[in-house]
């Protein structure tokens, strides 16, 4: 009888000596969970550092300091909030992967067809410079997507010449996308 009670007593402490292994094992998972929530949400690059986030390197490309169109710029990325599930594959409106350097112009629904609504082309190069000349960086027009101006700018749909006017660029965290909201800019075709 002894016996038995000594080795139901030492099952019950191989027991207790896993759950505490468990135990320790989730309280880890957390902690690895909460720094990923911490590093997405809470430590945010700070919005003057953007453009060292964005710049990619430079064209071998010749470009006119004085031609620039003047227009508006807004951020996007691989996030629900930003493209819908449905539409997130991973590559561009051009078949190139997502990534940075990338960025998008309009396209509206004319006649049941996607049509650019756009001052730039799909596969141009550009560079993109704050309106105090500050590089933001060099961009290639490979993505497209239906803007909405009603959501950022509170405007009508009517403003569509807002739209057409506006790039939004990639950017790999949807709290950059968020934060960057809209800004002016001025974007050097380089071909």
């Amino acid at each position: 009888m002894e016996k038995k009670m000594e080795k139901l007593l030492e099952m019950k402490g191989n027991e207790m000596k896993l759950l505490k292994i468990l135990e320790k094992l989730i309280i880890l998972f957390l902690v690895f969970i909460v720094a990923l929530i911490i590093k997405d949400y809470i430590i945010l690059p700070r919005m003057d550092n953007l453009s060292n986030s964005i710049i990619i390197r430079r064209p071998n490309t010749f470009f006119n300091n004085d031609q620039y169109h003047i227009m508006t710029a807004t951020a996007y990325t691989r996030h629900p909030d930003c493209i819908s599930p449905e539409l997130d594959d991973g590559f561009t409106a051009t078949g190139t992967r997502i990534r940075k350097g990338v960025a998008a112009i309009n396209v509206d629904l004319v006649n049941g067809e996607w049509k650019v609504n756009s001052l730039l082309r799909l596969g141009q190069k550009v560079k993109i410079t704050d309106m105090e000349n500050r590089l933001i960086g060099y961009f290639s027009i490979e993505d497209t997507g239906p803007f909405k101006v009603k959501d950022i700018r509170k405007g009508s749909w009517k403003d569509l010449n807002w739209d057409k006017r506006n790039l939004d660029i990639y950017v790999e965290n949807i709290n950059i996308a968020r934060n960057f909201y809209y800004k002016e800019i001025k974007v050097y075709p380089l071909d």
